[in-house]
């Protein structure tokens, strides 16, 4: 059995999930917007479900609207990993968060952490 190294705590639980990718990353003039759900979520990441494929190292924003309290956090982040689960119609992949703002941390405390 493989132990995980994982900086924090990951809680399982469904949220939903808008991706925004750079216009630079995609090589386009226009916003690419898609939709996905967390598997699981931590402090410093998530395990995301989408219909849609990203390169390691893909940066994006990334707008979650938690289920619990409803309030919705945007965060910046990228691709850790990627995971074909279903021949190409679905995919897990790793989300690393890049904290830039403190009120953005303790949303996402209070979300997995508060009564």
């Amino acid at each position: 059995m493989m132990n995980e190294k994982r900086k924090e705590q990951r809680r399982r639980e469904e949220n939903k999930v808008s991706l925004e990718l750079f216009a630079e990353e995609v090589n386009s003039s226009k916003h690419v917007s898609v939709h996905a759900l967390t598997h699981d979520i931590s402090l410093s990441g998530a395990r995301l479900i989408s219909d849609s494929s990203f390169p390691i190292g893909t940066p994006m924003k990334i707008q979650i609207t938690l289920s619990k309290s409803h309030k919705v956090v945007n965060l910046e982040g990228r691709v850790r990993w990627i995971k074909d689960v279903q021949d190409g119609e679905l995919f897990e992949m790793g989300v690393e968060f890049i904290h830039t703002l403190p009120n953005k941390v303790m949303v996402l405390l209070q979300h997995l952490f508060g009564k």
